[in-house]
């Protein structure tokens, strides 16, 4: 764990996005998936909030992590995916607007 609380599970999940480091830190009984970094954020909201939706599917199917768990302000990972949503969204109605072109959305 460095400075921050990041440990290497959550790096993976987050920064790295590796699906198979992630795969591999989850198999060592020694890691503990619950643990967080100073802002209260998982390993699930590490990759959440950095887009890896393979890494949040290896996450969900592992039995020990919390799919409810609170982080920074109580924001639980499925609030900080429907706001990353949402933006992303926005961002592509403003993209289409721009290019003058019609989308369905």
């Amino acid at each position: 764990m460095d400075t921050s609380g990041q440990t290497p599970l959550l790096v993976a999940a987050g920064q790295g996005g590796r699906v198979a480091a992630v795969a591999a830190l989850l198999a060592d009984p020694r890691v503990n998936v619950s643990l967080t970094d100073k802002n209260r954020q998982t390993a699930l909201h590490a990759a959440v909030e950095y887009n890896r939706t393979g890494v949040v599917e290896v996450l969900l199917a592992h039995k020990g992590v919390d799919p409810n768990g609170k982080g920074y302000m109580g924001i639980r990972a499925l609030h900080l995916s429907v706001v990353k949503a949402i933006i992303i969204y926005e961002c592509y109605k403003k993209v289409a607007q721009t290019d003058r072109q019609e989308y369905e959305f």
